[in-house]
């Protein structure tokens, strides 16, 4: 993440940060580190959500596999971190409210 965080930052730099957008097309909670902090406390924060506040993403969307926690997980994640008012999700129907 950091070798990541320090090309990004480095084209921000070049071209100018409103030059430049950072978008995320989700699944990024899919692997060993994800599963060891969700199931250690629901209430941590996942460690790539926490680098992609920072960093600066300008948007996210949440792919099939950031569901696998629960919608309520992935919404706790979000506003924990601030990105839930960069997430942009279509199709998602509440099957209790509709």
């Amino acid at each position: 993440i950091s070798k990541i965080a320090s090309l990004i930052y480095a084209q921000r730099k070049k071209v100018g940060k409103s030059n430049t957008v950072m978008v995320d097309a989700g699944d990024c909670v899919y692997d060993y580190l994800s599963n060891l902090v969700y199931d250690k406390d629901q209430t941590l924060i996942q460690p790539i959500y926490q680098a992609m506040a920072k960093i600066g993403y300008d948007a996210i969307t949440p792919g099939n596999h950031d569901w696998d926690y629960s919608r309520e997980y992935l919404e706790y994640q979000y506003r924990q971190t601030g990105l839930d008012s960069k997430a942009v999700a279509c199709n998602v129907v509440d099957t209790v409210t509709g």
